[in-house]
């Protein structure tokens, strides 16, 4: 990394390093940074629509969809028929609440693309903004057919049958999930709280446990498997886990007022899409 940097400060500048440092910086979860460096590869090479498209993803990323949505437009207004920009506008659309434009716009792109298992998975997220419930689980199962690796359609797809009350549905989507990608943290949970819900306790714990393990910042988990093993007669564990989540809540909304405190009013947008729900 360090190298990287070195390089792309050179004379004449090398956006793309630049490119490659956001890329890194994304893979590792540093958002900030990695907007930074694809910021500065799109300012030495604007008409780079690989960098324009990096940088608007990050964008969304970080919960900023409007400016995401700028970065998207500035690639279709130099080339129209640029697919990763004419995808990651639906997503853009979603995370500023605007419902009815994403989901007509991924309509028209599934009538396009039928086979693109990216466009068909969001296509499910707009239904499911719109409470078109079922036609979602449509959209996700057939991007599972498409691509039967894709964990983040498993999760959404559990997620979305859990709120249509289809338990059982969610089991099974989420076990997807978390066997293509087993540090699926959300996914871990969500697999825990079906289970739950299935009266399946031992394999509830095991996954929220998992959950916990792999992000021990969320309160949810502490709390779920609290409730599972106080239903156990286990109550010091309970007491414990339910501490836990309290702390971890504690810390969690700190972390978030001290986030927006530091965000002056324009550049604040609307909250970003859940990852790995999309």
């Amino acid at each position: 990394m360090a190298e990287a940097r070195a390089g792309a400060r050179l004379t004449p500048p090398r956006p793309e390093l630049w490119n490659l440092i956001g890329t890194i910086e994304q893979s590792r979860g540093a958002l900030e940074a990695a907007r930074d460096a694809f910021a500065r590869a799109v300012a030495l090479r604007p008409a780079d629509a690989e960098y324009r498209n990096n940088l608007g993803f990050v964008l969304l990323d970080l919960g900023l969809g409007g400016q995401g949505l700028a970065q998207f437009r500035a690639v279709l207004h130099r080339d129209p028929a640029n697919l990763r920009a004419q995808v990651n506008v639906g997503p853009a659309r979603l995370q500023q609440g605007d419902y009815d434009a994403a989901l007509a716009h991924f309509t028209r792109l599934a009538k396009l693309h039928p086979e693109h298992a990216v466009i068909r998975h969001d296509l499910g997220l707009a239904l499911k903004q719109k409470d078109r419930l079922h036609e979602a689980k449509r959209e996700f199962r057939e991007a599972l057919r498409l691509n039967p690796d894709m964990a983040e359609a498993y999760c959404t797809l559990g997620i979305t049958a859990w709120q249509d009350g289809d338990f059982a549905e969610t089991v099974t989507a989420m076990r997807g999930a978390v066997e293509r990608l087993p540090d699926y943290a959300a996914a871990q949970y969500m697999l825990g709280t079906a289970l739950k819900q299935q009266g399946e306790f031992s394999a509830a714990a095991e996954a929220l446990e998992a959950a916990i393990k792999l992000d021990p910042d969320s309160p949810g988990p502490f709390n779920t498997l609290a409730q599972i093993r106080q239903s156990q007669g286990n109550a010091e564990a309970a007491r414990r886990l339910f501490a836990q989540a309290a702390e971890a809540k504690r810390a969690l909304e700190a972390n978030q007022a001290r986030k927006l405190g530091a965000m002056g009013p324009a550049t604040r947008d609307t909250a970003p899409l859940p990852r790995g729900v999309r």
